[in-house]
């Protein structure tokens, strides 16, 4: 799997968040780090072999009063990730909790370990 670069040109600030990729027995895990972003305004498609994840959030939303410091923004941004041929397209799960994005891609069939018994002959 590999992530694909460049960003469009836009005239809002657009976030990278963090995401986490680890190898299962069973497939990949990808967790994006969301804090403020509404489960909502996360959409997550699947086009050929590029798995995207994009958020339309309310960018430079303040509590209130003149802002001294800003290092945390809930914003917009897209993530694009290539996916290798040993993952399975039709089985990918999508949950959400604490501002956590977890998606789950399955290893295609041939792709999956498997035990192969030895016979006496």
């Amino acid at each position: 799997m590999a992530e694909k670069t460049g960003e469009t040109k836009r005239n809002e600030p657009v976030r990278t968040p963090l995401v986490d990729i680890f190898e299962t027995g069973e497939g990949i895990v990808l967790q994006f780090e969301l804090p403020g972003i509404p489960k909502d305004s996360v959409k997550v498609d699947l086009d050929k072999d590029t798995l995207r994840v994009e958020t339309t959030a309310d960018c430079g939303k303040t509590a209130g009063g003149e802002t001294l410091l800003r290092e945390f923004d809930a914003c917009n941004f897209t993530r694009e990730f290539v996916l290798s041929r040993d993952l399975d397209r039709e089985h990918i799960a999508a949950s959400w909790s604490d501002g956590v994005l977890t998606l789950e891609v399955s290893k295609a069939a041939e792709a999956q370990p498997r035990k192969i018994p030895v016979t006496v002959s």
